[in-house]
C-alpha cells in the first residue's frame, strides 16, 4: 500500500507542487484586496461624520491678521483652528507631530476618542494621543511632557480610524486625498492654544467654519468635498472587492483544475492498484487526501508567513482577523469543492474497471 501512495505522489508532485504555491499567491493577493476595502470602509464612515454645512478656510485664504488666529469678532462663536509644530517628548526623546486645536476641531473632526474628548474649560493641559506606540505607552491619566509642558492624557484615537490632513490646502475642485493617519506613527492632538504662537515653528494651519463666513473670501464647502471623496473612494472599494472575487474564483477554478488534472492522470492507474489490492474506497481517499493537502500546504506556509512577516505591520487588529478568517473560510470551501468533485470524477472509476 505505501508503494502504491509513493507511486500516486510521484506521478502528481508537480502538480501538488504547483498548485500549493499559486494558492499561496492567491491568498495573499486576496488579503491585500481585502485590507484596502476594509481600510476604505473605515475611512468613508469617518468622512460620512464630517458635516455638509462646514466651510474650510487656509491662512492664506482669509488674509493676513483676518481672523486665522481665531481672534476676529467677525466669526462669532463659529470658526475653528488648528496649528500644527514639532515637539520633543522629553520621556521618549522622540519628535511627533503636534495639532493645537480649538473646541470646534475637537467636536467636528475627531471622532470615535477612546477615554474623553479634550477639555476647554478647566484650563489644565490635555492631551488625545494618536499612535499605538503612544497609545501602549502611556495610560489614561499620564502626564506626557511635550517641549518641557506637562500634559495630561485624557483619550486615545484608534491608529485605524483616518483624520482631517489639517496640513494640506484644500479645494472643493476634485480634492479627494484630504485624509491623514498618525504622521511617523505617533501624533499628538492639545487643548493648549497658547502653546504654538505665531513665532513659533508652524508647518501649517487651517480656519474652519460651520458656514460661510460673510466678508472672507470664499472657502472651500465640505458638501463637494465630501461627495467626491466618497465617490472616488466608493469606486476604489468596488475595484478592491471585483479583485477579491476575482481571486477567489481563481482560487476554485485552480482548485477544480487540479482535481481534474489529478484525475485524467490517474484513472488508468487503478486498474493497476485495483489487481494490486487496493479497494475502491482507499483509492477515493488517497484522491481526496492529496487534493485536500495541496490547499492545507498553502494556507499552512501562508500563516506561517503571515504571521512572521506582514502582521506586525498592521495597526488595525481587524485587519488581521479578517483576513486570518476569510483565507480559513476559502480553504474550507476549496477542500468541500475538492471532496465533492473527486466523488463526482471517480464514481464511475470503479464500474470501469470491473
Amino acid at each position: 500500500m505505501l508503494k502504491i501512495m509513493y507511486f500516486f505522489v510521484k506521478e502528481n508532485i508537480v502538480c501538488y507542487i504547483i498548485t500549493a504555491v499559486l494558492f499561496l499567491f492567491l491568498f495573499f493577493f486576496t488579503g491585500m484586496y481585502l485590507d484596502e476595502y476594509i481600510i476604505i470602509g473605515t475611512e468613508l464612515s469617518y468622512i460620512h461624520t464630517l458635516e455638509d454645512s462646514l466651510m474650510l478656510y487656509t491662512p492664506n485664504a482669509v488674509g493676513e491678521g483676518s481672523g486665522w488666529d481665531c481672534k476676529d469678532s467677525r466669526r462669532g462663536e463659529h470658526a475653528g483652528y488648528t496649528r500644527m509644530a514639532i515637539v520633543n517628548n522629553d520621556d521618549t526623546r522622540n519628535s511627533n507631530a503636534c495639532f493645537a486645536v480649538d473646541s470646534f476641531i475637537g467636536r467636528h473632526f475627531l471622532f470615535h476618542v477612546r477615554g474623553r474628548e479634550l477639555s476647554f474649560e478647566d484650563g489644565e493641559n490635555e492631551v488625545i494621543l494618536y499612535g499605538e506606540m503612544l497609545r501602549q505607552r502611556y495610560k489614561m491619566g499620564d502626564m506626557v511632557s511635550l517641549n518641557g509642558e506637562k500634559y495630561k492624557v485624557v483619550g486615545y484615537l484608534p491608529a485605524y480610524e483616518p483624520i482631517w490632513d489639517f496640513n494640506k490646502n484644500v479645494s472643493e475642485d476634485g480634492e479627494v486625498d484630504v485624509l491623514a493617519y498618525a504622521l511617523n506613527g505617533n501624533m499628538y492632538f492639545i487643548n493648549n492654544e497658547k502653546a504654538f504662537t505665531e513665532s513659533s515653528s508652524k508647518v501649517q494651519s487651517c480656519v474652519f467654519a460651520d458656514h460661510d463666513i460673510p466678508g472672507w473670501r470664499k472657502g472651500s464647502s465640505m458638501k463637494k468635498m465630501k461627495k467626491a471623496m466618497t465617490g472616488y473612494r466608493k469606486g476604489q472599494q468596488v475595484f478592491e472587492a471585483a479583485g477579491i472575487a476575482m481571486l477567489t474564483g481563481i482560487a476554485i477554478y485552480l482548485c477544480i483544475a487540479t482535481a481534474i488534472i489529478q484525475y485524467t492522470r490517474c484513472r488508468s492507474m487503478y486498474a493497476i492498484f485495483w489487481i494490486c489490492g487496493m479497494h475502491f474506497v482507499k483509492y477515493y481517499l488517497l484522491c481526496v487526501l492529496h487534493s485536500v493537502l495541496a490547499v492545507s500546504v498553502s494556507v499552512f506556509f501562508y500563516y506561517m508567513i503571515y504571521w512572521i512577516a506582514v502582521h506586525r505591520e498592521h495597526i488595525d487588529i481587524r485587519l488581521e482577523n479578517i483576513r486570518l478568517c476569510f483565507v480559513g473560510g476559502v480553504s474550507v470551501v476549496l477542500m468541500l469543492i475538492s471532496v465533492l468533485l473527486n466523488s463526482f470524477l471517480n464514481r464511475n472509476t470503479v464500474t470501469k474497471c470491473d
